[in-house]
């Protein structure tokens, strides 16, 4: 998602009045988004707070981020389980597959494969992550990413 607003932590956060998915003018309906933590928080923070923010959606759209959010959750499951298996098999038929560059590239891919797949056909409309005095939004659409910049006065980065 190359499409960045910077805004600062102390100013509330105003999105355009479309749904953040489809673009549908006044969408009727909220989804509650949290946000990711960095290691800038500020001590003061305790770790465990995080950012929640509430995104303008339609009814429509709002069952299918929740559906994409589960089914992320479940690919990262899912390749975890496969990995597990997949070295519990190798490491019981083949003790001597750990030692070569070819076990680590499996175990690799088997990581990463499903992982990738997953975030390129899951792609969330927005994220954000919290640090020390900033909230960074990043926006799929550079429209969007565009209007939330001028109703925040910021730029797209």
């Amino acid at each position: 998602m190359p499409h960045s607003v910077d805004i600062p932590k102390t100013q509330p956060p105003a999105f355009p009045d479309r749904c953040i998915e489809c673009g549908k003018g006044s969408p009727g309906a909220t989804l509650t988004c949290s946000a990711s933590t960095s290691a800038w928080k500020p001590l003061k923070e305790p770790l465990w707070k995080g950012w929640k923010q509430e995104v303008p959606v339609c009814e429509g759209c709002k069952g299918a981020l929740r559906r994409g959010k589960w089914l992320g959750r479940l690919v990262f499951v899912a390749s975890i389980t496969v990995t597990l298996s997949i070295l519990l098999v190798m490491l019981t038929f083949s003790p001597s597959f750990a030692e070569g560059w070819v076990g680590y590239a499996a175990l690799f891919g088997a990581i990463a494969v499903p992982l990738l797949v997953g975030q390129a056909i899951f792609t969330p409309s927005v994220e954000f992550s919290g640090f020390a005095d900033r909230l960074v939004f990043n926006f799929r659409s550079p429209d969007y990413a565009k209007e939330f910049a001028a109703l925040n006065e910021s730029v797209v980065k």
